[in-house]
């Protein structure tokens, strides 16, 4: 699964998501068709993305399979579904993949799975924007996108709405990317966080010189 920056195979992201219906109902964007691209440089970048999942997963197999057996990456960028009247749209999403721990010589396995460091790090982001009123959404199995494990995935609701999720990459993928180590990912409607960062009051000083009646 090959990307350049909002293109991609679309069967295969597709492949990766699986029901693309169960991230609508964890409020992202996320097509069930993707948008075709007229005269592709190739048919690994023939649609647009839309979701940053698979172009994250892609990124950690590449880092893994050359040495990098621990990474923490982010990603702010768009993603497209087709509109009415052939028209397109746009939305900005927020996407975490980590992957490992540091470990020394005398260490075999990991502490504890790398999800809980991504739930830690997705609070300390809320904390800092100063949000209020989130929480997390317990899911059911059924309720679980197919890339994420079914029991080690959370939503995050913000003032009553389910925004985005995040859980422990499924086993089948970590299976198949021969991936040794814990991996945990997460994506959120960006657009949707921000308008819920409170707005600051701005000042402005006062003239020196005053009108006189």
């Amino acid at each position: 699964m090959k990307s350049i920056g909002h293109f991609i195979n679309g069967k295969e992201q597709l492949a990766v998501l699986g029901s693309t219906e169960k991230s609508k109902n964890l409020g992202l964007h996320v097509a069930a068709e993707p948008v075709g691209v007229k005269n592709p440089l190739n048919e690994d970048v023939n649609s647009m993305r839309v979701s940053l999942i698979p172009g994250l997963i892609r990124n950690l197999v590449q880092n893994y399979r050359h040495g990098n057996e621990m990474g923490r990456l982010f990603e702010v960028g768009s993603v497209f579904e087709k509109g009415s009247a052939k028209s397109y749209e746009e939305f900005f999403h927020l996407a975490f993949c980590f992957w490992g721990q540091n470990r020394s010589h005398w260490q075999a396995a990991e502490k504890t799975p790398v999800v809980y460091e991504l739930r830690e790090t997705v609070t300390n982001m809320l904390n800092a924007l100063k949000i209020d009123g989130w929480s997390w959404q317990e899911l059911k199995t059924d309720e679980v996108p197919e890339y994420l494990h079914p029991g080690q995935a959370i939503g995050l609701k913000v003032e009553g709405k389910v925004i985005g999720v995040f859980g422990s990459l499924h086993p089948s993928l970590v299976s198949k990317y021969k991936i040794r180590t814990s991996v945990a990912m997460g994506e959120f409607d960006f657009e949707n966080l921000m308008a819920r960062q409170p707005r600051y009051r701005k000042f402005q000083s006062l003239s020196r010189f005053q009108r006189v009646d």
